[in-house]
């Protein structure tokens, strides 16, 4: 037999709502967190062999309100010979 259930949640967004610029900060810095984490993830699982790869991964946290927030995650595994 299935069961089902519901929440109120009406009073958490009314506090939400009442405290914007205090979600939107402790939001960003969940987003900071996760960010660092899949920095470390990714240098984990990364190549060995120049360590190119693993000096150049990075992310970035971006977003004005909860509704932009993104974490940009990005690595360069180029590297350039004596010559330019």
């Amino acid at each position: 037999m299935a069961k089902s259930f519901s929440f109120d949640l009406s009073g958490l967004q009314r506090a939400i709502d009442e405290v914007p610029d205090t979600v939107f900060r402790g939001a960003k810095q969940a987003f900071d967190d996760i960010k660092d984490d899949w920095t470390r993830a990714s240098r984990d699982v990364a190549p060995l062999d120049t360590g190119n790869l693993r000096k150049h991964i990075h992310g970035e946290v971006d977003g004005t309100n909860l509704d932009t927030l993104v974490v940009e995650m990005a690595g360069n595994a180029t590297q350039q010979n004596g010559s330019g």
